[in-house]
């Protein structure tokens, strides 16, 4: 039964995130289910202890309720509902023998990847380990986002490594006690979004984004058009020289980055103030640093490159916009939709119509002792019209831009690569040019 018999949910229920919230009421109604899904998959090699890598799921399930949590509405509000059973299905797949077996694990994780979760019934995540040939295995792991985000990828994957340790071993886990669990962090922040700060914040993000909807890229394509990605991979010169420049402008690679992003947005869009989303890991209470949960969320920047400024000049500009916003991340796009714009229809009318994620590199994840290689399952999503994901292999910096369907062809999206990287490569160079004179001609459409 979803919905509690009494007028108010169990004592032990509760409220949901505004994250998990936003993710309930854009569900499919028909089925209760969602495909906001993230997704991890990686080569192991190492024989293993198959018994010892499902009782190491069992345990972080134990350990964190949010694995063992789903979710109803109550008079129109989002409860979270903790089970004894754990919420997410694990499997091993024995592969071994099948002709092209790493191919069709790959096949099955992509599958895997899109998979619809029923955010009312569970599970919320599922593992799965495809056993290749005796060393060899692809491991993956899906979950649905009101359960997870990325810095919960980091913690699941050492703590599962040390649950499988602790199980060949014969001992205890070596892991602290929780201070917190995700329904602690939800009451808290349901009584945060009461408070002053809350109200500072709530100010400041209306005086910056109320009434300013971001410009649509124009859409020249046709409405069937399909989306698309191109690669955005600086090489090692490249990535060498937006480090130095970095630490002499006394800013980040990441600010460094979205204003070379920014700089070709304002010439295709053709406006100086440029809005780009952010995503932020919304975990300043140092209680949330160990948990497993959908924490993670984005944050709006508006970006003033008016007056034809330096690279140099952008570049502090955008610094200061990524200081402050990130200063108030708490309240983000999801709060401030709430507390200050709760009619808009942000997929209709979003407020951000592109967006930039910086992401660390997958590498030096490890699992039963072994290191993991990444496997790449690619995007199934593209939830703004334009996103840029970028990641720090450090002798190299790699991404992706991905594009909604209609808004470039596969032509418009690699020139828009390559300015990308021209006008970067210019900027780092002679970061006291304009930086809409830096050798490239303004997008016309």
């Amino acid at each position: 039964m979803i919905d509690p018999p009494a007028d108010q949910p169990p004592a032990g229920d509760a409220p949901a995130s505004l994250q998990q919230e936003r993710h309930w009421f854009r569900r499919d109604r028909t089925t209760n289910g969602t495909r906001r899904n993230m997704a991890f998959a990686g080569l192991l090699n190492a024989r293993l202890d198959y018994d010892a890598f499902l009782a190491s799921f069992a345990a972080l399930a134990e350990r964190h309720e949010v694995l063992r949590t789903t979710l109803y509405e109550r008079h129109g509000m989002v409860w979270q509902r903790v089970h004894p059973r754990s919420m997410v299905t694990r499997e091993v797949i024995d592969l071994r023998g099948r002709p092209a077996g790493r191919e069709t694990a790959v096949a099955a994780a992509t599958t895997l990847r899109d998979r619809e979760f029923d955010l009312a019934h569970g599970p919320l995540a599922a593992s799965v380990l495809y056993r290749l040939t005796d060393t060899e295995h692809l491991f993956v792991l899906v979950c649905n986002h009101v359960v997870g985000d990325g810095w919960s990828l980091g913690i699941a994957l050492a703590e599962l490594n040390e649950f499988y340790r602790s199980h060949v071993d014969g001992r205890p886990p070596a892991l602290m006690p929780l201070p917190w669990q995700y329904g602690d962090y939800a009451r808290w922040q349901r009584g945060w979004l009461t408070g002053e700060q809350a109200e500072q914040y709530s100010r400041y993000w209306k005086g910056l984004l109320y009434g300013r909807p971001g410009k649509m890229l124009a859409s020249r394509q046709r409405p069937d058009a399909p989306a698309g990605a191109a690669p955005m991979d600086l090489d090692a010169e490249l990535t060498s020289e937006v480090r130095v420049f970095a630490r002499s402008a006394r800013t980040t690679v990441f600010v460094v980055l979205l204003t070379a992003y920014a700089i070709e947005l304002a010439a295709r869009i053709g406006d100086d103030d440029v809005l780009v989303a952010i995503a932020v890991a919304r975990r300043q209470q140092p209680r949330t640093h160990p948990l497993i949960g959908f924490f993670a969320g984005a944050v709006c920047l508006r970006l003033d490159l008016a007056g034809a400024p330096t690279f140099a000049e952008a570049v502090r500009r955008v610094h200061a916009a990524c200081m402050a916003g990130v200063a108030r991340e708490e309240l983000d796009l999801t709060a401030y939709l709430r507390l200050v714009e709760p009619d808009r229809d942000e997929d209709a009318d979003p407020i951000a119509c592109a967006a930039f994620f910086f992401e660390p590199a997958l590498s030096g994840l490890a699992l039963a002792g072994t290191e993991l290689q990444p496997v790449d399952l690619g995007q199934p999503q593209v939830p703004s019209q334009l996103d840029a994901a970028v990641h720090d292999e450090g002798h190299i910096i790699t991404g992706s831009l991905h594009y909604a369907p209609g808004v470039l062809s596969s032509e418009e999206a690699a020139n828009f690569t390559a300015r990308f990287r021209a006008i970067l490569a210019a900027g780092v160079r002679v970061a006291d040019q304009a930086a809409f004179a830096s050798g490239w001609t303004p997008f016309r459409p």
